[in-house]
C-alpha cells in the first residue's frame, strides 16, 4: 500500500495546520507561566520541527526506500515520544494520530491497530500516569485511541475504494485494447472469407469461360475468329485481376500495435507513461499481438500495485523476426523480489509463442525486457 502515500498530498496542508496548532499551543502552555525548563522547551521546538520534517518527506517522497520510510516512522516515534516527557499536555498525543495516518498506508488494519496500542498508547498511558501523575489519563487514552481507529478505518476503507477503482480502470483499459484487435482480426477473416468466395465461384466461372472460348477459337470461322479470341485474352486477363485480387484480399494486414497501445495507455491511472515506438512496427498475427498488450498492461499493474513509481517509459523496436519491448518505472524497488502470478503468467504467455522475458532490478526501478516473434511458427 506504501505506492499511494504519493496521492496523499492533498492532506498536507491540514496535517501541517494540525502540527503547527498543537506544537504553538503545547510550547506556549509550557512557557506562560513556566512550567518547563527553557531547554526542554527548546528541545520539545526542535523535536516538533523533526517530526514534521521527516513525516513530510516520508508522505511526499515517492521515491523514499523502504529503509528509509522505517528510518522516518522510527524517527516520528521519538519524537513523540520523548514529548511525552517534555510536555504535560497530553493533547500532543495528537502528532501520533499523524504518524498512524502513514503507518496505515504501509501494513494492513489490524496490524495498524496493534501498532498503535503498542507503540503510543501503552507508554502514553504509562509516561502521563507514572510521570506526570494525570488521573484522567486511561480516559484520554481510551478518547484518542477511538479517534485513531476512525483515522486508521477510514484510510483503509479509502484505499481499499482507490484501488478497486484503479483496477477497473485498467481492466477497462485491457478490455478496450483486446476489442481493438478482435476487430482487426475479425475484419482480416471476413476478407479472408469474401476472396475465398471470390476464388471459389468468380475464378471457377472465368476458367470455365476461358476454356469455352479456347474451344470456340479453334472450331470458328475465320471471320468471328478474332472477336472470340479477343474475349479470351480479356477473359484470361480478367482471371488474373481476379488472381490478383484474391491474393491481396488473403494477405494478413499488419495489426496497429502503436494505436492500440496509446489508446491503452491514455487510460491508464495515476501513471506517467512515455511510450518510444515507430508506428510502422505491427505484427500480423493476432496471437502475437494481444500476448504484446497482456503483457504491457500486466507490467502497468504491476507498477500500480507494487511500486511507488509515478513513471514508466516504454520502447519498443522490431527487427526481421522479432519485437522487443522494454518497460521500465521509476519506483524505489527492493533487491530481492517474488515472481508472483503476473509475472509468472507473463512469463507463460510468452514462453507459448517462443518469446523470451528478463526482470531486473536497477538503481531506478523495475525493469521488463520482452522478445516477441513477430508470427507465431
Amino acid at each position: 500500500m506504501h505506492n499511494r502515500l504519493k496521492n496523499f498530498s492533498f492532506l498536507h496542508a491540514v496535517a501541517f495546520l494540525t502540527w503547527a496548532v498543537v506544537a504553538v499551543t503545547s510550547l506556549f502552555f509550557v512557557s506562560h507561566p513556566s512550567e518547563t525548563s527553557s531547554p526542554e522547551i527548546l528541545l520539545a521546538g526542535c523535536l516538533f520541527v523533526i517530526f514534521i520534517i521527516t513525516w513530510l518527506l516520508a508522505t511526499e517522497d515517492t521515491q523514499v526506500s523502504d529503509k528509509k520510510m522505517y528510518i522516518y516512522l522510527v524517527v516520528q516515534w521519538g519524537c513523540f515520544t520523548t514529548l511525552f516527557f517534555l510536555l504535560p499536555n497530553a493533547y500532543v498525543v495528537i502528532l501520533s494520530i499523524l504518524w498512524s495516518a502513514v503507518v496505515a498506508y504501509l501494513v494492513s488494519l489490524h496490524r495498524a491497530l496493534i501498532i498503535s496500542i503498542v507503540a503510543i498508547y501503552v507508554p502514553f498511558t504509562l509516561i502521563y500516569s507514572l510521570h506526570w501523575g494525570h488521573s484522567w489519563v486511561f480516559i484520554n487514552a481510551i478518547l484518542f485511541f477511538t479517534f485513531n481507529i476512525f483515522v486508521i478505518v477510514t484510510l483503509q476503507v479509502s484505499e481499499k475504494e482507490k484501488q478497486a477503482r484503479e483496477l477497473a480502470e485498467l481492466l477497462n483499459a485491457e478490455l478496450t485494447a483486446t476489442q481493438k484487435i478482435l476487430q482487426q482480426t475479425s475484419e482480416q477473416t471476413e476478407r479472408i472469407r469474401i476472396a475465398r468466395n471470390i476464388h471459389d465461384l468468380l475464378g471457377h466461372h472465368l476458367t470455365a469461360l476461358t476454356i469455352k472460348l479456347q474451344y470456340a477459337s479453334h472450331k470458328t470461322d475465320m471471320e468471328t475468329k478474332a472477336t472470340i479470341d479477343e474475349c479470351l485474352q480479356i477473359s484470361r486477363l480478367l482471371l488474373s485481376d481476379v488472381r490478383e485480387a484474391v491474393s491481396d484480399m488473403r494477405e494478413l494486414q499488419p495489426i496497429d500495435l502503436y494505436k492500440t497501445l496509446n489508446e491503452m495507455i491514455a487510460t491508464t491511472p495515476r501513471l506517467k507513461i512515455d511510450l518510444s515506438m515507430q508506428t510502422d512496427i505491427n505484427t500480423p498475427d493476432p496471437a502475437v499481438a494481444q500476448c504484446i498488450v497482456r503483457s504491457v498492461q500486466e507490467s502497468i499493474t504491476n507498477t500500480l500495485k507494487h511500486s511507488r513509481a509515478d513513471k514508466m517509459t516504454i520502447q519498443v523496436t522490431s527487427d526481421a523476426t522479432h519485437i522487443t519491448l522494454i518497460l521500465e518505472d521509476n519506483g524505489a524497488a527492493t533487491k530481492d523480489y517474488t515472481e508472483g502470478n503476473g509475472l509468472t503468467g507473463m512469463r507463460e504467455r510468452l514462453a507459448q509463442i517462443g518469446g523470451q522475458t528478463n526482470f531486473e532490478i536497477t538503481q531506478t526501478g523495475f525493469k521488463t525486457h520482452l522478445r516477441f516473434p513477430l508470427e507465431v511458427s
